[in-house]
């Protein structure tokens, strides 16, 4: 099976596909401390990190804006023809379900693919 794993580029692409900002951050001296300068302007720690997407609580930010945007359809489809081809037999629903929701990380991952070129 195929390894999913987020890049820094797709974790942008959800970021600002939730209606958040995606920090691209300056750092101010040697002090520690950054400042992001792309729309929030926020000042923070360089502990601070953007989004993962690896987490169950990111994994259903992206999953409520796909309900609510009415794209939760697309992405089960999409990633029904993935685990197909992955296993090359014929799935059951409840087994697809299990093999998207398991891995937050792999949810984000295919939601980010499908981003890229069905959404």
């Amino acid at each position: 099976m195929n390894d999913y794993k987020m890049t820094p580029e797709r974790c942008k692409l959800l970021t600002e596909m939730i209606g958040e900002c995606w920090h691209d951050y300056e750092p101010i001296g040697d002090s520690g401390w950054s400042i992001c300068t792309k729309c929030c302007w926020k000042v923070i720690s360089n502990l601070a990190l953007n989004h993962t997407f690896t987490t169950p609580d990111d994994m259903h930010k992206v999953f409520t804006w796909l309900v609510d945007k009415g794209y939760h359809h697309d992405i089960y489809m999409y990633a029904e023809s993935i685990y197909q081809k992955e296993v090359s037999r014929t799935v059951w629903v409840a087994e697809i379900f299990a093999w998207l929701f398991y891995d937050a990380e792999r949810f984000c991952c295919i939601v980010a693919i499908a981003k890229e070129g069905v959404i």
